[in-house]
């Protein structure tokens, strides 16, 4: 709609002299609130066993009631085609069960060169597929307009579709395929991928989460610490776009938490991808003064919320088909600590853990890895007053030390590398992990040398 005026004030009037003109003929079928018959997460997670580990996408779910299928026979505009793609999937919504599911996308997939950005299942609801959070989100709302534009269309005759040439034209244009091509140039390893990071908001887990998103992940910053997960988040949106970090408070000791952070990322981004399970405490004490509350905190929170977290997500990762728990355990998982008896003991459990539960997860196609790393000597963890150099100081981990720098060039020495860990080390071996299929119940050193077992 072109419109002109003399003023600003003469334009808005007279486009709400138009709009209200057409509103006043339109005729839309009134929607009766119905409960679904299955839950839009379940679907979600159908729709990405279908698409396979190959094809990992971002879900982004509306619900809707009536969803008419003759709206899959064309398309009324170029941003349809575009967005939504040529051939949207639409289902009926009565019985749907995820094998029939699973079995019309496998058929499209099979039978096409492309994938379907728009699955629509009556009386459900809609539901949009792309790499990112933002193209999954504009595929889905896109295409709600367009039930709303076929409702309304009979009002006015009836829809009338593009013809198919035009679609055609449009799907193969020249800007179309440029624009698919710089999308597919810019793709990280893993886009498309979502990752929970627990204790993502500093120091190993801050990186951990950052060098996700960086290769196309899309991550939720999970820490007991909201403000900080909050602003680290919108730190990582500036930098990587819209939607691609989202903060979440849990308490990964907490059952409830837990599960309802599970949830959340399920909703919000159609299913799980990857775990880093990386929230842990460290409190240094001799065996002869250690509380017994300290103590049972370390384990608490290292040990049971890894079991936590695994067991819930893991839940998620068997409807889908597939899945990586990654646990960032420790070179004390493999070798006693002195006055460390709390963590090394949650790191030993950790390894047990990691390779009993690779076990029961092997024939669902989930891998399940431990990282063990040595000492990060730079970062605030160690650094900060009151941190490690200052408790292991304190205890007396250190013989003759009687400087915080005795202590750091103490432990630097221990690796045949003479350097700290970095996150740069620990994102390698992520990515290892990510990208081999070999190997499942492993505990990995990147530990300088120091740790060979």
């Amino acid at each position: 709609m072109i419109v002109g005026g003399e003023s600003v004030k003469e334009v808005k009037n007279r486009i709400k002299e138009v709009v209200d003109k057409v509103t006043s003929r339109l005729s839309l079928p009134e929607e009766k609130e119905k409960e679904p018959p299955v839950e839009l997460e379940e679907v979600s997670l159908w729709i990405r066993k279908a698409l396979g580990e190959k094809r990992r996408r971002i879900i982004f779910s509306l619900r809707y009631g009536r969803i008419p299928g003759e709206i899959v026979k064309g398309a009324f505009t170029p941003d349809q085609i575009v967005y939504c793609g040529p051939e949207p999937i639409w289902m009926e919504g009565d019985n749907i069960a995820p094998e029939k599911l699973v079995s019309e996308i496998r058929h499209y997939l099979g039978n096409r060169e492309y994938e379907p950005k728009i699955v629509a299942i009556n009386g459900v609801g809609i539901f949009g597929i792309g790499e990112s959070w933002e193209t999954a989100k504009n595929a889905a709302l896109i295409f709600q307009n367009v039930v709303k534009i076929y409702q309304a269309s009979f009002s006015f005759g009836g829809p009338k579709f593009l013809h198919r040439k035009y679609i055609e034209f449009i799907d193969n244009g020249e800007m179309e395929r440029y624009r698919k091509r710089i999308t597919e140039e810019k793709r990280g390893k893993i886009a498309g991928r979502v990752a929970i990071v627990t204790g993502g908001a500093q120091g190993v887990g801050r990186g951990i989460a950052e060098g996700l998103l960086k290769e196309g992940a899309h991550v939720v910053i999970a820490d007991i610490n909201y403000e900080t997960a909050e602003k680290v988040a919108r730190k990582f949106e500036e930098s990587f776009g819209e939607g691609r970090a989202v903060p979440y408070q849990v308490d990964v000791t907490r059952e409830d938490e837990v599960q309802d952070m599970v949830a959340f990322t399920v909703k919000r981004f159609g299913g799980i991808d990857i775990l880093i399970s990386n929230a842990g405490i460290l409190i240094a004490d001799n065996i002869l003064s250690f509380p017994y509350d300290k103590f049972r905190k370390v384990i608490e929170v290292n040990f049971y919320g890894y079991f936590l977290c695994a067991q819930k997500v893991a839940r998620v990762m068997v409807k889908q088909g597939y899945g990586d728990i990654i646990q960032i355990n420790s070179k004390s998982g493999k070798k006693g600590s002195k006055a460390n008896s709390a963590y090394a003991s949650s790191k030993f459990a950790g390894i047990g853990f990691t390779q009993s539960i690779a076990m029961d997860l092997a024939a669902h196609n989930i891998f399940v890895n431990a990282i063990c790393p040595g000492n990060f000597l730079d970062l605030e963890l160690w650094q900060r007053e009151g941190g490690l150099l200052d408790q292991y100081l304190k205890a007396g981990k250190v013989p003759g030390a009687k400087t915080r720098k005795d202590v750091e060039n103490y432990y630097k020495n221990l690796t045949l590398l003479k350097r700290a860990s970095t996150i740069e080390d620990v994102m390698h071996t992520i990515f290892y992990i990510l990208k081999q299929r070999g190997e499942t119940g492993q505990a990995y050193n990147v530990s300088q040398g120091q740790e060979m077992r």
